[in-house]
């Protein structure tokens, strides 16, 4: 569930103590390197991106590239307030979370890679 709310002290406690709070607000300028890192990521080709992939994988540096996934979806939330952005982000937990339980990291990465491609990305 993803949950749009300001200002922060408003928000009941208890929500707080079960959530993961991410700021729409500022970025740093590693963020800003994360984002441009995905965006030209995404208008490559998916074998292009299935090669980067590999690569991430064996340098293991999916959490990066997970976060920098986030930082993307986050700017794009920021300047369209279009709730595809918010749904993409909630892709991108489900995926880190199959990656805890284990799943295989090529397939949960590439098929993340899929669901950006099948929404019309600005």
């Amino acid at each position: 569930i993803i949950v749009l709310f300001s200002p922060q002290k408003e928000i009941l406690s208890t929500i707080k103590s079960r959530s993961r709070i991410i700021s729409l607000t500022g970025q740093d300028e590693n963020a800003v390197n994360h984002i441009k890192y995905i965006k030209a990521f995404l208008e490559s080709s998916f074998s292009r991106q299935s090669k980067s992939i590999e690569k991430i994988i064996k340098q293991e540096k999916i959490s990066d590239f997970l976060l920098s996934m986030e930082n993307w979806t986050r700017q794009k939330l920021l300047e369209s307030k279009n709730v595809k952005y918010a749904n993409l982000s909630e892709e991108i937990f489900k995926t880190r979370n199959d990656l805890t339980n284990n799943a295989n990291a090529r397939l949960s990465l590439e098929n993340l890679v899929l669901k950006f491609r099948n929404i019309d990305i600005d």
